[in-house]
């Protein structure tokens, strides 16, 4: 990783912008990839959209591409307030991350169907519900309860882009948007790919397969809050 960030630096300060940006890009897909906080999304969102099985593609990317937006907007307002409070991005203190971590492991039994968490959701008269609010609300818990892994990718990423800023400003900003389109992409592809595998596999809701799909995904995303708790505490 010494490495990959090291290539990313010489891209930055040399005349390949573009291996710049591809390399922002990657590096955060791979946070996703590569850290058991931000892997227990994918489940979360799959375990999610699988509660309606006929969900099209494109409704399956709405839904996904909602959740990101909200994981986005939760870990850039969680930079922002943490930083004014003088503590280190990300970081909310041992309240915070029980709190979080708690609320994370709730999800996963609504995903289980142990009980039913009330879910706001976006409709409109003669319209099926489209879960797009509730797919926000998700993404806005998962990315604070998150937000402290995101950050310890994104440092190594923003002391290479804060020593180029002085001398190419925009490519500086615009590989931090790199950042965050692999983040989210990853998030995204795997939300719409699993909407589409339900509706060819032909799942409904009484399938067993898809009733194991779900108590699966929230059996991971109960271990991910587990995992936040103990780091918290």
């Amino acid at each position: 990783m010494s490495e990959f960030l090291t290539g990313l630096g010489r891209a930055v300060e040399g005349s390949s912008p573009v291996v710049g940006l591809a390399a922002a890009m990657v590096w955060g897909m791979l946070s996703i990839l590569l850290s058991p906080c931000h892997l227990a999304s994918i489940p979360l969102l799959v375990g999610y959209i699988s509660k309606d099985p006929e969900t099209s593609t494109r409704k399956a990317f709405r839904i996904s591409a909602s959740f990101a937006a909200g994981v986005l907007v939760a870990v850039s307002a969680l930079g922002v307030i943490t930083l004014s409070a003088g503590r280190i991005a990300g970081d909310m203190g041992k309240p915070g991350g029980i709190i979080l971590a708690v609320l994370l492991m709730l999800f996963g039994l609504n995903l289980m169907e142990v009980f039913t968490l009330p879910a706001p959701r976006v409709a409109m008269p003669g319209r099926r519900r489209s879960g797009l609010l509730g797919s926000a609300l998700y993404g806005l818990v998962f990315g604070a309860a998150a937000g402290p892994c995101t950050f310890a990718f994104i440092a190594p990423l923003l002391g290479v882009v804060l020593a180029a800023q002085a001398v190419r400003p925009v490519l500086s900003a615009a590989m931090m948007g790199c950042f965050a389109i692999g983040h989210c992409g990853v998030i995204v592809a795997a939300g719409t790919f699993s909407g589409t595998a339900c509706r060819l596999l032909s799942w409904n809701e009484k399938s067993r397969a898809l009733a194991i799909l779900r108590r699966a995904a929230g059996a991971l995303v109960i271990l991910a809050g587990i995992y936040m708790l103990q780091k918290a505490i």
